[in-house]
């Protein structure tokens, strides 16, 4: 499928290490259309995504955890949403491509600082205390410095460490 474009092969290349290193250490790839096409739906969500977090129609729902033996809520972990105009974006749609492009950090900051913003709230209102959970991708482990943004967060928003609880994604596992 290679035309005699120099521009062209090395794109389609390019297209090939991409689809190598996704699929793991010491593989190979060869090029087809198809990779040309799921790049270019990457490169389309990247963008969407990032117009969306600017915008800010990105959301953090707090999904309640409940203890069943009391029925009493012990707990809330943090979802992270898209929804647009024609429905919900699936998080393992958007979250991979956000992770690829380093979104993920600003995205997570965000997240965390939501997290930590209502939990003050709550505190301040005499809500009783529960532990909120944000997770972290391991993109956010490896590439940035989760736990001096952590710190800032916590700093910032006056939210006792105690009370939050950070959990690894299954792909940072």
């Amino acid at each position: 499928e290679a035309d005699n474009n120099a521009e062209d092969l090395l794109r389609q290349a390019d297209a090939a290490l991409y689809k190598a290193k996704e699929s793991g250490r010491e593989q190979c790839s060869f090029y087809t259309s198809e990779l040309t096409k799921a790049a270019l739906e990457r490169l389309n969500t990247e963008s969407l995504l990032r117009d969306a977090f600017d915008k800010g129609d990105l959301s953090v729902y707090l999904q309640p955890q409940i203890d069943i033996v009391t029925g009493q809520l012990i707990g809330a972990e943090a979802l992270l949403r898209w929804k647009t105009e024609t429905g919900f974006i699936p998080p393992d749609t958007f979250i991979p491509v956000a992770e690829q492009s380093g979104l993920i950090h600003p995205m997570g900051a965000w997240v965390m600082e939501k997290v930590c913003e209502v939990g003050k709230q709550w505190l301040d209102k005499g809500f009783s205390p529960i532990t909120l959970a944000v997770n972290l991708s391991s993109f956010q482990l490896r590439h940035g410095n989760v736990v001096e943004m952590i710190k800032e967060i916590l700093h910032k928003y006056d939210y006792p460490a105690s009370l939050l609880e950070v959990e690894l994604t299954e792909s940072a596992l």
